[in-house]
């Protein structure tokens, strides 16, 4: 619960950070509902299958692939 908890806070934030438009950023980034829910998916599933929680490997799905997957500058 508690991951979970934090995942969708992470969000949260994100999004909130989109109403100040590019500052910070290179570039606007557009973050949905659906990143959310295929990382929820990944953390249920990840929870799951393994006995101890892989965080690194969360981490690396999570904040690599599903949130700066869509960050196209590098400097972002």
């Amino acid at each position: 619960k508690k991951i979970a908890f934090g995942l969708t806070m992470f969000h949260a934030i994100l999004l909130q950070r989109c109403n100040y438009g590019p500052l910070g950023w290179n570039q606007n980034h557009q973050f949905t509902a659906s990143d959310l829910q295929i990382s929820m998916r990944q953390l249920y599933h990840f929870i799951d299958k393994y006995a101890s929680v892989p965080f690194n490997a969360l981490k690396y799905i999570i904040g690599q692939c599903n949130y700066v997957g869509r960050v196209s500058e590098s400097a972002d």
